[in-house]
């Protein structure tokens, strides 16, 4: 995650302007995987949505991603674009908002924590509204560090 971190914090015309927390969950997907850990960085940035897109793919294959033989493989990292300046984007190679970020506990417990006042674009909800509807149903999501455990100064 460090590594990750270090590469996003180097892409042109754009700023890390918060941090989450470190959390620990669950694999999604077929088989025995190991666990999740997931973090959300919020940035700003004045790359395009494909242009970011680009750069996330290279965040993960030089932190050793490799491609997946079946859909929710095991992976070592997944950059993903969840939301971006509350656009509702569909195209053969980006989807925004992720198509997940409405479904997953994982996503926003850590995403609430860097835009606590966030909105989905596409349900017209607020996030904290959406994951309270999710805590019914699906959770098993716990902090594995706090920011100032895994985020270098």
């Amino acid at each position: 995650m460090r590594r990750t971190l270090f590469l996003v914090r180097r892409w042109p015309r754009t700023a890390l302007r918060a941090a989450s927390s470190l959390y620990r969950s669950l694999a999604v997907g077929p088989g025995p995987q190991p666990d999740y850990f997931n973090a959300v960085l919020r940035i700003q940035t004045r790359l395009s949505p494909m242009a970011l897109l680009f750069h996330a793919k290279r965040v993960e294959a030089a932190v050793g991603r490799r491609p997946a033989s079946f859909r929710w493989a095991p992976r070592r990292m997944d950059v993903d674009i969840l939301l971006y300046a509350g656009r509702v984007i569909e195209s053969a190679w980006l989807r925004i908002p992720h198509p997940e970020l409405y479904r997953r506990v994982f996503i926003l417990i850590p995403l609430l924590e860097v835009l606590p006042q966030g909105r989905c674009p596409v349900r017209k909800m607020a996030f904290s509204d959406i994951l309270a509807e999710l805590r019914l149903s699906e959770g098993n999501v716990k902090m594995a560090s706090a920011k100032s455990q895994w985020l270098p100064k």
